[in-house]
This record gives structure tokens, C-alpha cells and sequence, in this order.
């Protein structure tokens, strides 16, 4: 707003002032923000109802209570617990660089080119920002605006991924699957010396690493990493005439995954309701 107003009328407002014009404008679209919170108690009860076995807890100022008044401190859903943990991050612009620093310094501790993990680690990025971008799409709401329009984005989100899922046809992740074929071709330019006793000793160029198939580990530490098989790892596994997938991640393979998206977001009524 304060950028548009200096661009089109050479206007300086406060922030202030901005951020009250603001609050009335969506007092008037889309309610007072004070009516919203008097109806969340219904809302949250109306989760509990509709998604069985899902807990919500609200909690109240308790000195704000003494003095006769109603003040939110938060709002938390409590989804009953599948056999597979998961983790969301919600990351703002800091996170985020953060994020990219931290890329940055582990490609150039473990001396990654691309191709090599690097890209695959990015890729995670996206899903994270996938989740910070239905909560900041929203979070300009009254309150129970904003998780109605959060809640409706993941339901579809969890449905779209479980569908996503279901589609593959191998065995593990696709995209795991892809960084594995990329380590299998380069496994082929390795070659392996056996030591018959702690492991493998494996050349690659110039560069030597031991590998330990019974500890699933190698030094150049891509496999602990990833929990996917290296280059060195795929060329001790070949010798030993194993099949260099087993070494995958089970938290990679399908089964895992449909586990993760099993627990679906069960329709809510209206507000009316």
C-alpha cells in the first residue's frame, strides 16, 4: 500500500495509518476481526466432530480471565498420530537464505558437483515452501478465515500428493530413484579393491574412499547424507553381487509414503453452522 500510494500520488503515509485503513477495509469485507474469535470455540469443535480421533486445543490468558475478558493466546490442531512422523517448517525470507547458505556450505564441504545430491537437496526446498505458501496466502484473514482457507489448501494438498503416490511404479520415490541411476552411472567409472575385512577400499580418479557395506556407510559420506547408496557403495554392492537398491532408505520407499498421506482432512460445514 505504501509503495503504491508513493508510485501513483506521491503520497507518504505512515504505517501506522496504513495498517488501520487496512483493518477497516477487511472489517468490512469479511467481518470484524472481534466476531471471528467469538466463533472459534464452534470452529474448533466442529473439527473435533468432523475429523474423528483429532484433537484441538485453544488456550485463554487466565489473567485476562480474572478480569472478566477473552483473550486468545493460540490455536493448535492436534491430528491423531499416524504410524509415520512428519515435520513442517514454516520459513520467512531469513529461513530461507538460511536455507540456501547452508546448501552452499554443503556443497562445498563434501565437494558435490551438480548432480551429485546437490539438486536433489533443493529439491526438498520446494515442499517446504509449499506449505509456508498456503499459510502466507492466508494469514491476512480473520482468524478463522485464515485456517479455513489453510485447511482447505492442505486437504487438497494431502489428496493431490496421495494420488501422486499411488501413480508410481517402482518400488521407491522417483525422484530418490533419479539421484540413484545418476550415482549407478557413475559407479561404473569406480573401481573396487577388497579388503575382506573392515570393506572396500574404492577408487574414483585420484580419490579413494573405504566403504563398510554391514554399517551402510561410506567416507565420502553421501550415504549417511542421502540414505542412498553412493557411487563407491553401488560398486562394493556389485561386487558382492547384492542389489545396490536394498541400501536405500526404507523412508524413501512407496509404502512409507502412503503411510505419510494416509490421514486425510475430513470435510467441515459452513460457517453457518
Amino acid at each position: 500500500m505504501k509503495v503504491d500510494l508513493e508510485n501513483r500520488f506521491s503520497l507518504n503515509v505512515s504505517d501506522s495509518k496504513l495498517k488501520r485503513v487496512k483493518r477497516m477495509v477487511l472489517e468490512k469485507l469479511e467481518s470484524s476481526y472481534l466476531e471471528e474469535y467469538n466463533k472459534l470455540e464452534a470452529y474448533a469443535q466442529e473439527l473435533r466432530e468432523t475429523n474423528i480421533g483429532t484433537d484441538v486445543v485453544i488456550q485463554i490468558s487466565k489473567d485476562a480471565m480474572e478480569e472478566g475478558k477473552r483473550r486468545f493466546l493460540r490455536c493448535m490442531s492436534i491430528s491423531k498420530p499416524s504410524r509415520v512422523d512428519s515435520k513442517q517448517a514454516i520459513v520467512d525470507k531469513e529461513t530461507k537464505t538460511t536455507w540456501q547458505r547452508f546448501m552452499e556450505n554443503l556443497k562445498a564441504s563434501l565437494d558435490l558437483k551438480d548432480g551429485e545430491g546437490y539438486t536433489f537437496m533443493s529439491d526438498m526446498q520446494k515442499g517446504v515452501l509449499d506449505v509456508v505458501r498456503n499459510i502466507l496466502e492466508a494469514r491476512h484473514k480473520p482468524i478463522v478465515k485464515m485456517l479455513e482457507d489453510i485447511r482447505v489448501k492442505v486437504m487438497n494438498q494431502l489428496k493431490d500428493r496421495a494420488e501422486e503416490v499411488n501413480s508410481w511404479r517402482g518400488e521407491y520415490n522417483p525422484y530418490a530413484m533419479e539421484l540413484y541411476n545418476d550415482y549407478r552411472e557413475m559407479a561404473s567409472k569406480c573401481k573396487e579393491n577388497f579388503n575382506g575385512d573392515r570393506g572396500f577400499e574404492i577408487s574414483e580418479g585420484e580419490d579413494r574412499h573405504t566403504v563398510i557395506l554391514e554399517q551402510q556407510r561410506c567416507t565420502c559420506r553421501l550415504w549417511d547424507l542421502f540414505g542412498i547408496p553412493c557411487a563407491h557403495a553401488i560398486k562394493a554392492l556389485l561386487y558382492k553381487k547384492q542389489d545396490p537398491t536394498l541400501g536405500i532408505h526404507w523412508w524413501y520407499s512407496k509404502q512409507v509414503w502412503q503411510l505419510v498421506y494416509q490421514h486425510k482432512l475430513q470435510p467441515v460445514r459452513g460457517e453457518r453452522f
